[in-house]
């Protein structure tokens, strides 16, 4: 008969304890609640974000469901936006980071990517669909357009929200979230 100690997820990442297996069969054990529990904390990862989306167009809607919601004359949002933009971020890899959800005195929904060298990525959609971009990567890196919301988000937006995080320098972004180099 093989045995095997699992401890409960400890520390930053959550890992099962490695150190307490007692056999082969003990090991496969251990590899396996770790696989296991690296299923169920993406699970919860993946709810988590859907909660985030849902609720940040339910605030939306609720903020701007009546005209002149801003005091300057904007338009209510329009309902089909938050359809549009709903479907457009449930589509998004969960490796993707989530936008900035808010809605334009258009009514339009939209979306702002920000990097960490003030690259952005902004996008609307309208009720009828129709995505449009604004991207700027540096001062003469810039882009802007219109695609029609086909029911997928289209591989060049997919694009166009990693460059936003892909032209910073490896540099920086450690700076940024690890603290400064030592020298």
């Amino acid at each position: 008969m093989s045995t095997a100690i699992l401890a409960l997820p400890t520390g930053p990442f959550g890992f099962l304890d490695q150190s307490n297996e007692v056999s082969a069969e003990g090991r496969a054990v251990r590899e396996r609640s770790c696989r296991v529990w690296a299923e169920l904390r993406e699970g919860f990862e993946q709810r988590n974000r859907d909660t985030k989306i849902s609720l940040a167009l339910i605030e939306i809607q609720l903020r701007a469901a009546k005209p002149n919601w801003d005091g300057y004359g904007a338009r209510q949002v329009n309902s089909l936006s938050i359809a549009y933009a709903a479907r457009f971020l449930f589509q998004l890899p969960s490796s993707s980071p989530l936008p900035t959800i808010d809605v334009d005195p258009d009514g339009e929904v939209s979306f702002d990517w920000i990097g960490p060298e003030e690259e952005e990525l902004t996008i609307s959609i309208s009720g009828k669909g129709v995505i449009s971009y604004s991207l700027i990567l540096g001062e003469t890196d810039h882009d802007h357009g219109q695609r029609l919301f086909r029911g997928k988000v289209p591989s060049e937006i997919h694009q166009k929200i990693a460059a936003v995080y892909q032209s910073a320098s490896p540099f920086r972004w450690f700076e940024a979230n690890a603290g400064p180099a030592r020298q």
